[in-house]
C-alpha cells in the first residue's frame, strides 16, 4: 500500500557525475566511474533500492549524531563542513559528519564520520578496529589530511563511529593519519586518471557474482559483450593455456558432484570470466586430453522483464504495457567427453 509509491517517487534521482577525486570514490570501482566519465547514461539514474539505502544511512547519520550529543554529552561542531586535501597533484573534497569535543577530547576536538554497517562488518569492526575497513580509511585520511587548512584542526587523527544495522550496537575506533596509506591512495589516483582517459573501459575489478556487481548501477551494461566470438587454446598466451587446462579438469570434476564445492566453483567460474574479458572474446574451446573438452562461452540475449511495482500502484489492470526488455549475459560450460555432449 505505502512502498509502491515511495519506491516510484526515488525512481530516476541522479547518480552524481564524476568530476574530481572524493573521499567516498576513492574505493570505488575504476569502471564504474569509467561510465560516469564516457557513457554517463549507463548510470543517470540510481535504483530506488540503492536510493533507500542512502535514505537508512542519512537517518542513521542524525541517529547516531544524536547519540553524541545528547546521551555522550559531546559538544559536536562543524557539521557537514566542507574540506579541500591534495593527495600529491590530486585535489579532493568533501563534507565531513562533524567535529566532537568534550569529555576526554580536548579542544579543538576530533573530526568524526558515521557510518551503519552490516552484522557481518560489524563483527569484523568490532574484533579488529579501522584495519578491518581499509576503505573507510581511505575514506578518512583526506579529511584528516585537508582540515588543517579547511577547519584549523591538526591533530592527525579522526574517528569512525559507527552502528550495527541488525541490533543498533554502537563502536568506534581511531584512524591516524598513515603516511605510506597517503603514498599509496596517490598512486591509485595517478593510475585512475589514466585510466579515466582511456577510451576503453578498465577490466572488470570484480566477478559478476560478486556483491559489488549485484548493486552497481551499471551491470546490466559492463557485462554486455561485444567480443569476438571464439578462440582456442593454441591462440591463449602458453601460460594462460596451462591455466585454463587446469581449471577446466577442475570445473569438470566439481560440476559431476556439486556438494560441498559452491565456493570453488565460484572461484572458477570468475577465473573464465577473467580470462574471456582479457581475450576479449566469447568462448574458448579446451581440449584437455583423452576426448574431454570444456567451452567456457558467455551467452548473449534479452529477457522480459515485469515492472510489478508500477502495476501494483498505478493500473493494476493492466500488464503487458509495463513489459521491457534488458540486456543480459550469462557465463555457461559447454563440456564434452570423446565426442558425447555431457552438459552444456
Amino acid at each position: 500500500m505505502l512502498y509502491e509509491k515511495i519506491k516510484l517517487n526515488l525512481r530516476g534521482k541522479t547518480s552524481y557525475p564524476y568530476r574530481q577525486p572524493s573521499p567516498s570514490t576513492l574505493s570505488s570501482c575504476s569502471r564504474l566511474l569509467w561510465y560516469k566519465v564516457h557513457e554517463p547514461h549507463v548510470v543517470e539514474s540510481n535504483a530506488p533500492e540503492l536510493e533507500l539505502i542512502f535514505e537508512d544511512g542519512r537517518a542513521g547519520e542524525e541517529q547516531m549524531i544524536q547519540l553524541i550529543q545528547e546521551v555522550g554529552e559531546y559538544i559536536v561542531t562543524h557539521r557537514q563542513a566542507r574540506i579541500v586535501s591534495y593527495i600529491g597533484k590530486h585535489r579532493s573534497m568533501g563534507n565531513i559528519d562533524g567535529v566532537a569535543n568534550g569529555n576526554q577530547i580536548k579542544a579543538p576536538g576530533l573530526i568524526f564520520d558515521t557510518k551503519r554497517l552490516s552484522p557481518f562488518v560489524w563483527r569484523e569492526f568490532e574484533r579488529d578496529g579501522i584495519d578491518a575497513l581499509p576503505h573507510y580509511q581511505d575514506q578518512l585520511t583526506p579529511y584528516i589530511l585537508g582540515s588543517p587548512q579547511s577547519l584549523g584542526i591538526d591533530n592527525k587523527r579522526a574517528i569512525l563511529f559507527a552502528m550495527n544495522r541488525e541490533n543498533a550496537d554502537i563502536f568506534d575506533d581511531l584512524v591516524i593519519l598513515d603516511p605510506e596509506r597517503v603514498d599509496k591512495l596517490e598512486y591509485m589516483l595517478d593510475n585512475r586518471e589514466e585510466i579515466l582517459a582511456n577510451p576503453k573501459a578498465p577490466l572488470r575489478p570484480y566477478s559478476r557474482d560478486s556483491r559489488e556487481c549485484k548493486t552497481c548501477p551499471a551491470r546490466d551494461y559492463c557485462w554486455w559483450s561485444e567480443s569476438r566470438d571464439s578462440l582456442t587454446l593454441s591462440e591463449l598466451q602458453p601460460s594462460d593455456a596451462e591455466e585454463a587446462v587446469a581449471n577446466a579438469i577442475d570445473f569438470t570434476t566439481h560440476q559431476s558432484d556439486r556438494r560441498d564445492h559452491n565456493s570453488k566453483m565460484d572461484e572458477i567460474r570468475s577465473y573464465f570470466d577473467s580470462l574471456l574479458e582479457k581475450y576479449d572474446c566469447k568462448s574458448i574451446r579446451i581440449e584437455t586430453g583423452e576426448g574431454l573438452i570444456v567451452r567456457p562461452n558467455i551467452r548473449t540475449g534479452t529477457q522480459r522483464e515485469f515492472d510489478e511495482l508500477a502495476l501494483s500502484y498505478a493500473h493494476p489492470e493492466i500488464h503487458r504495457e509495463y513489459i521491457s526488455t534488458k540486456p543480459t549475459t550469462q557465463l555457461r560450460f559447454e563440456i564434452r567427453f570423446r565426442g558425447s555432449l555431457i552438459s552444456q
